[in-house]
């Protein structure tokens, strides 16, 4: 993609013995920002982890008029449950925020709105998910956002997601700002939930608060029977 910045890959093992990816890639015309406002979700298949991957089609398109999610999808995180593949993403939630774009219907934020507005955008993100029943699609958008900031647990934003199916159960763990610090400090937060789209019940106590972090992934080994989790 030599048009496009590439980022945050989350990948599996399919029944075909490929390995299926998902990936963001945002217009490098939009610069580096756009991952934020003009990000999409592609989908590319190589026959093993170490690739060579070939971009097979966009599965979640960026701009989604008239959804919650319509501007953007970013940092895609895979799920697999049984036959259904589970990807969620991050978006903005910019219902009743923004000036619509000169003629355009149903209305859509501008770039010029966009760039004037961006600490606001940053601090609409949330989780949606998205469900298919093959690797290519097509993908079913929940309606509403999985999880959203509480402004209990965490403030301003629900973002990057990472989460483990076992046993019938959804662990998820997301990234917010905390609620301690006036300033945007990011924790992690951890939850279950026996449906892909939510509710999440998440705990009080972040599993990590001591300085910021981002971008977990998330495991369950059934060699030593426990969840493990890395992040940076």
């Amino acid at each position: 993609d030599p048009d496009y910045y590439c980022w945050g890959l989350t990948a599996f093992r399919w029944t075909d013995g490929k390995v299926h990816a998902y990936y963001s890639r945002w217009p490098k015309k939009s610069s580096f920002a756009g991952w934020m406002t003009h990000c999409e979700i592609a989908y590319a298949v190589a026959d093993s982890p170490e690739g060579p991957f070939e971009f097979q089609n966009v599965v979640i398109e960026g701009r989604h008029v008239g959804g919650w999610d319509s501007v953007s999808a970013h940092n895609p995180a895979v799920c697999v449950a049984g036959d259904k593949i589970h990807l969620y993403y991050i978006s903005n939630d910019l219902r009743g925020e923004f000036e619509e774009s000169p003629g355009e219907k149903p209305p859509y934020p501008s770039d010029a709105w966009l760039k004037k507005n961006r600490e606001l955008v940053r601090n609409r993100q949330c989780i949606g998910v998205a469900t298919a029943s093959s690797p290519e699609g097509p993908f079913t958008r929940h309606p509403e956002p999985v999880v959203k900031p509480d402004n209990r647990l965490c403030k301003n934003i629900a973002v990057n997601p990472a989460v483990a199916f076992c046993e019938g159960r959804y662990l998820m763990i997301f990234k917010g700002d905390s609620m301690k610090h006036k300033k945007w400090f990011r924790i992690q937060l951890v939850g279950q939930s026996d449906r892909a789209e939510g509710p999440f019940a998440f705990q009080e106590t972040p599993i990590y608060e001591k300085t910021q972090t981002e971008d977990a992934c998330l495991w369950f080994d059934r060699g030593d029977n426990q969840y493990h989790t890395v992040f940076h």
